[in-house]
């Protein structure tokens, strides 16, 4: 089983010298680096997988967690952009871990580092369009479990278990602040080309929300429909691992 090293306290990542890609993962809210281990099980040896680790779980546990979506981009921004030169690189973000990616990607730019050769947005509508009017961070515990526990994104083990569950929302409301406090501001198109992943039964984000991101970039973009609901990124793991690797390497 891969380990990920942690050159620095948000960015983890499984080494591999010889790779001639390298991935940077960004969490959805409430997860962890770990959600993106078993990937690299499955990337192939020329991509090297790394995974942002956001303050208040895991090994950050003792750390208060972020809340502030633009001070969370300047902070992975600092992390990144040191590892962008000599490598290409690609993002990519699963629902809120979308919109970091997409600002990430902007804030680079703005620091005239290397552009990502692509970046993949996964179950999540374009930074531009209206979110839901309900939010979540703003509910009391026993509403935001409730809501949790409907959306499937906590393992059962976890939402069933009234210790872990005290433990892990507080890192859960602050995630779902900085995501639903966002603000877009207009900007020049992205040059990366953007695939957008869409799981078939999505009940929260379907194929016509995804498809908006054409609008923010000049590059190629593309929509690819994945077996799953909003958690396809942990459901159809291969699935999207092996799209992914076919964008970013040559064909053989």
């Amino acid at each position: 089983m891969a380990t990920f090293a942690f050159d620095t306290p948000c960015l983890g990542r499984v080494r591999r010298p010889n790779a001639h890609h390298r991935l940077f993962c960004l969490p959805f809210p409430g997860a962890a680096a770990s959600a993106f281990l078993p990937w690299a099980d499955v990337l192939p040896l020329e991509v090297e997988p790394w995974a942002v680790q956001l303050p208040g779980r895991e090994d950050r546990f003792v750390e208060p967690p972020q809340t502030c979506f633009e001070t969370l981009v300047d902070e992975l921004a600092d992390a990144i952009a040191p590892h962008t030169a000599d490598t290409p690189f690609a993002l990519f973000g699963h629902s809120g871990g979308a919109l970091l990616a997409f600002e990430l990607a902007r804030a680079l730019r703005k620091r005239e580092q290397p552009a990502p050769t692509r970046l993949f947005l996964s179950a999540e509508p374009p930074p531009d369009v209206p979110r839901s009017a309900t939010k979540l961070h703003t509910l009391d515990d026993a509403e935001l479990i409730q809501q949790l526990r409907a959306r499937g994104g906590t393992p059962p083990e976890i939402a069933e278990n009234e210790e872990l569950m005290e433990l892990l929302l507080p890192v859960v409301r602050a995630d779902f602040t900085w995501y639903e406090t966002y603000e877009y501001q207009p900007g020049p198109q992205l040059d990366s080309p953007v695939t957008a992943f869409v799981g078939h039964d999505d009940p929260i984000v379907g194929a016509e929300a995804v498809s908006g991101w054409r609008s923010h970039t000049t590059g190629s973009f593309e929509v690819r429909g994945v077996t799953g609901g909003h958690f396809f990124v942990r459901d159809a793991m291969e699935e999207i691992v092996s799209h992914v690797a076919r964008a970013l390497l040559p064909p053989t």
